[in-house]
């Protein structure tokens, strides 16, 4: 929880099957910057091991206090805060049926990489 003197936001549209890729998704992505905002940001890191389920790396959410907007953050510039850390080294995550950590190939896990590599703020 903090305030910041900036937010670089994305958020991307609705999908629908047949999924497309994520490059093809982020692509269509929507890109907006706030200043000056009380957020939240949660997020998680996830480490190189678990390409294909999710991309490695941290993965950072907002939601301004007054709710009007939130998104995935491209970039933060943090005025004052406070930060919380859970120590926890498990997840616990359900695959729908058909799909497992054996059927991603190093494609996906090219186009992951791609699309969540750090950005110039």
């Amino acid at each position: 929880d903090g305030l910041f003197r900036r937010l670089h936001l994305r958020s991307v549209p609705r999908q629908a099957p047949p999924y497309p890729t994520l490059t093809e998704v982020t692509g269509r992505q929507s890109e907006w910057e706030v200043a000056d905002v009380a957020a939240t940001v949660l997020g998680f890191r996830f480490p190189t091991e678990a390409a294909g389920l999710e991309a490695p790396g941290w993965h950072l959410h907002a939601i301004t206090a007054d709710r009007a907007t939130g998104g995935h953050v491209l970039a933060a510039d943090i005025a004052s805060g406070t930060a919380l850390f859970d120590g926890a080294d498990e997840v616990h995550v359900e695959l729908p049926p058909g799909v497992g950590l054996d059927t991603v190939d190093a494609s996906v896990r090219a186009d992951i990489a791609r699309a969540e590599s750090p950005r110039s703020a």
